[in-house]
């Protein structure tokens, strides 16, 4: 069976022969949907972002009847077509082929850089890193960030999953996500500068977590600067 990454909208023009506010937009990819079909038993979107010139990027996962499970990222002009120039025709996959990845941040550089944030996870729940990967605006990765394109950041030898990040005023790159142990979870904040060092003067080595104790176990969703 095949799966399917879909971007649905829900976006309707603003004059006066617009469809009624809410409705699906028909004009967008096709009768408003845009998709890519990909040979596995299990795909889904984790994080949408418009850029500045209304293209589409969206990142997820792909999970393989082969074994193991593969990040995806695709990219759309704003009618939902397919964007060739990004990667091979619109996609770019990065394979798991010993665990899986699970749900990833997704953020933009003021320099068109695309950095994506995703948990790698090796073994039954047993091992997991952050691995922050950085591409040009054409999708290939760029060599100049971390170790050929990637930043790989161990927390400990559990299940860490992130959910979200933010870029700071300055720059740095702020990952949240969770840890989870036996009896808690910990929520995990990372800072990076914006080259995919980890930033010494934020927390531990940069690093920082939270927990209400044990039996208490939460998720965030939602990190966001704040200004003075």
């Amino acid at each position: 069976m095949k799966h399917l990454f879909i971007l649905l909208s829900l976006f309707s023009c603003l004059n006066a022969k617009a469809q009624i506010a809410g409705s699906i937009d028909s004009t967008f990819g096709t009768n408003g949907l845009a998709t890519n079909t990909f040979p596995s038993f299990s795909a889904g979107i984790t994080k949408i972002v418009l850029q500045p010139d209304n293209k589409i990027l969206a990142t997820g996962y792909v999970y393989l009847y082969s074994g193991g499970s593969t990040l995806a990222i695709c990219r759309y002009y704003e009618n939902g077509n397919p964007d060739f120039s990004f990667g091979d025709k619109g996609i770019v996959l990065i394979k798991n082929s010993n665990g899986f990845f699970t749900r990833s941040a997704l953020l933009l550089q003021p320099n068109g850089r695309i950095i994506v944030a995703v948990s790698r996870v090796s073994g039954f729940l047993l091992s997991s890193r952050i691995v922050l990967y950085r591409f040009l605006p054409n999708g290939k990765a760029d060599i100049t960030f971390g170790d050929n394109g990637a930043v790989n950041t161990k927390i400990a030898d559990a299940y860490i999953e992130t959910f979200t990040g933010t870029l700071q005023d300055d720059g740095k790159i702020v990952v949240l996500g969770t840890h989870y142990g036996s009896n808690r979870t910990n929520l995990v904040l990372i800072r990076y500068s914006p080259d995919g060092v980890l930033d010494a003067s934020f927390g531990i080595d940069g690093v920082t977590s939270t927990s209400g104790g044990d039996g208490v176990f939460f998720n965030g969703y939602s990190v966001a600067n704040w200004r003075m």
